[in-house]
């Protein structure tokens, strides 16, 4: 759990989260969403800026990171309920973002916020040159438009990815870290994010293929994931033979299938309140209301039985083509029934950078088949970890007396995802482990860099659920 010390007490943002999250609205029936306006014109040319540029520092590539995670199989499902289309869900007041949540009061908080505002200016600056036409020949023609963005990453990226062994690993981020990290994954999260398709204006996606936009996402990945690696013992790992992989897997399962009662999962459990609970339902929405997504990235090629599996978990996913039995639709209602926004994205910037790194790690690794094994390996954690998280999820909505709408989400994964974690094991990474002998251990790594990178996000979220904005003491 991160220290109290982390919230600033800030009293006119206090006042906002007060009146945001403490009451929780019932959900009206709004009335009809009128057709979106035509997009404004989309400038067709960046600001001059200073044509003094100095080089920013090159990051250097890391090799070949093996696969990891997200989703499974599952036959038709009788007796499914049938629940209605969605209405037109009411707007919830709005929740203030969190830029100042993870300032220490020890460190020099004027250096701090200095930094935080370049690379909030970078961000911005980063949010207007998607939207630029023929943003490969601009950036070519006139390198100093991109200056303070390339300046921004490259510093961020030395702050928030120190250059540190397996066994310093347990040392405390500081707060310029943090800060630097949130910038870098929500630029990466941005860029990863022109994968899926959001029926929103199509000069949105004008840039998709931009040669400058794929170096951005190439150096962001390679400083981030050798850091990440870091955190493992790879080299532990890569020594398992074929037989020792599969025992570890089935060990591994054994054991997160039915984890301890941990503090975190107590609290969840018994104490959590409403406007924690509300909270919690926003930071999940950015990946819940969008479920499955990247799991259908890999689902293409070659047919046989691991292929057929993992299409039967995403089918599932999927309501099996049904958008009232689709997951996301009961994400969306949970949200509704408790006033919350059903809109994609719509609480981004509550989203810690801990989760928007999750995020990413299934982008890179679904977006490359070289990573196929790490990513099936973190998704056999994913599935077999699941229903003992969405239990204490149940149990403490179950606790505030709330509706069975405001918690069929997590009864449903509990159902589906305790045969997809089994699918997963037996029908995906055994086999692939017997087809794959020689990288049979990137299944381990990815089942285990999933649960550390899940563990670290339900971390940071655990932390704002209980002290957010340090409002409860």
């Amino acid at each position: 759990m991160l220290p109290t010390s982390l919230y600033p007490l800030e009293t006119d943002l206090k006042k906002r989260l007060a009146n945001s999250i403490s009451e929780s609205p019932e959900a009206p029936k709004s009335p009809e969403v009128p057709d979106l306006p035509e997009a404004p014109e989309l400038p067709k040319s960046p600001p001059e800026l200073p044509p003094d540029l100095p080089k920013s520092p090159e990051i250097p590539n890391i090799p070949d990171i093996p696969n990891a995670p997200r989703s499974p199989e599952s036959p038709e499902i009788p007796g499914y309920p049938q629940i209605p289309d969605l209405p037109n869900f009411p707007q919830a007041p709005d929740m203030p973002s969190l830029p100042e949540l993870l300032i220490y009061h020890q460190y020099n908080n004027q250096n701090i916020s200095k930094q935080q505002d370049d690379f909030e200016k970078a961000e911005q600056q980063f949010k207007q040159l998607m939207t630029w036409e023929d943003l490969d020949e601009q950036v070519k023609l006139k390198p100093e438009l991109v200056k303070d963005l390339e300046i921004a990453i490259a510093t961020a990226s030395e702050i928030a990815y120190p250059k540190i062994t397996y066994a310093e690993t347990a040392q405390a981020r500081t707060a310029d870290r943090e800060i630097a990290a949130r910038f870098l994954q929500r630029i990466l999260y941005r860029l990863n994010r022109l994968n899926l398709f959001w029926y929103d204006d199509l000069r949105n996606y004008q840039n998709e293929c931009s040669s400058y936009l794929k170096s951005l996402i190439d150096r962001l990945e390679s400083a981030w994931q050798a850091w990440e690696l870091s955190q493992l013992d790879v080299d532990k790992i890569q020594q398992l033979n074929l037989e020792s992989v599969k025992q570890a897997l089935q060990e591994r399962a054994d054991a997160d299938l039915d984890p301890p009662l941990s503090l975190a999962k107590k609290y969840l459990r018994e104490t959590m309140d409403l406007q924690g609970y509300r909270l919690l339902l926003a930071i999940a929405s950015l990946d819940g209301l969008v479920e499955a997504s990247r799991l259908s990235r890999i689902l293409g090629g070659a047919s046989n039985e691991i292929q057929a599996t993992l299409i039967r978990v995403l089918l599932e996913e999927y309501g099996n083509g049904r958008l009232a039995r689709k997951h996301s639709t009961f994400f969306a209602q949970m949200m509704a029934e408790l006033g919350l926004q059903t809109e994609p994205e719509a609480y981004f910037d509550l989203v810690p950078w801990q989760v928007l790194a999750s995020i990413n790690h299934n982008f890179l690794l679904t977006e490359r088949k070289r990573h196929f094994l790490r990513y099936n390996g973190g998704l056999t954690y994913f599935e077999i970890a699941g229903p003992a998280i969405y239990t204490d999820y149940m149990l403490a909505a179950q606790r505030l007396q709330l509706s069975d709408a405001a918690m069929g989400y997590w009864e449903l994964h509990i159902r589906e995802d305790e045969r997809h974690g089994q699918w997963m094991l037996t029908d995906v990474a055994l086999p692939l482990a017997d087809r794959y002998p020689q990288n049979a251990w990137e299944l381990v790594l990815g089942y285990d860099q999933e649960k550390l990178i899940g563990d670290r996000a339900a971390v940071a979220v655990m932390a704002l659920i209980q002290e957010p904005l340090g409002l409860r003491n």
